[in-house]
């Protein structure tokens, strides 16, 4: 019933149900589960991870609540906790997919590029065609400029698994332009900025390619369209190294 509440946009209805529920010491453990979920997903985090963090207490052995821990401490800013909650879910169960592509994106975001490479590899050994890890991988070797004939092989496995997302194009075309394609990856920015104007990162990659082709002009245009917005960090040093060789 409190699913189906947040499904109609009474989300707090839905908690409040559940916090009725809870308010025993004997409320099952489902129930909690289902309120920090419900919780999190309202923006209540503090509230969601101590709900979570007292499960995990008292089932220090399931992998799903690691893992689901992980995530409200990663969203509350906690890097070193949600790193350490992501390696207990993986060595709790292996064979997960999510808790390996998890720890991946962690030791991206914090910089660890080889470590994180290394974490993608070992998603993609437990399921092949798990998209969000063949794309941040191919993201990753392109951004880096090494293994490009894998990273090609990943995000044409990424488009192919999940067509017309674009943020797998997006790498696909960051691929191209990396192995020296430079129109074709053009072709394929201008597609996905005329689609989604409002991605800094895919005018960024516009920018780059244009600037490849020695179109300083249209590259210079494509880049102040991208730092106007907010990009990402990584996203925003390649910004301020291209703004740099266009003066």
């Amino acid at each position: 019933m409190a699913e189906t509440l947040a499904a109609e946009s009474r989300i707090e209805e839905g908690i409040r149900l559940l916090e009725r529920e809870c308010s025993g010491d004997n409320a099952p453990d489902q129930c909690r589960l289902a309120l920090a979920s419900l919780k999190f997903r309202n923006g209540d985090v503090t509230e969601a991870r101590q709900l979570l963090e007292r499960l995990v207490r008292k089932n220090p052995s399931s992998a799903e609540l690691h893992l689901q821990l992980a995530e409200v401490r990663l969203r509350s800013g906690d890097i070193a906790a949600a790193l350490l909650s992501f390696r207990t879910a993986r060595e709790l169960n292996p064979m997960d997919a999510h808790a390996a592509f998890g720890l991946a994106r962690l030791l991206e975001t914090t910089g660890q590029k080889q470590e994180a490479a290394a974490a993608y590899e070992e998603t993609l050994k437990i399921d092949p065609n798990y998209v969000p890890a063949l794309n941040n991988l191919a993201y990753l070797d392109a951004n880096l400029g090494v293994n490009l004939d894998r990273a090609l092989t990943l995000a044409q496995r990424a488009v192919e698994n999940l067509p017309g997302e674009p943020t797998c194009i997006d790498t696909l075309a960051l691929v191209h332009l990396k192995r020296g394609l430079i129109d074709q990856a053009i072709g394929m920015f201008r597609g996905l900025v005329d689609g989604n104007p409002a991605n800094p990162s895919f005018h960024l990659h516009l920018a780059m390619a244009l600037f490849a082709a020695r179109q300083r002009n249209d590259s210079r245009a494509e880049l102040q369209l991208a730092m106007s917005r907010n990009l990402p960090a990584d996203d925003l040093m390649q910004s301020k190294a291209l703004a740099a060789q266009l003066q």
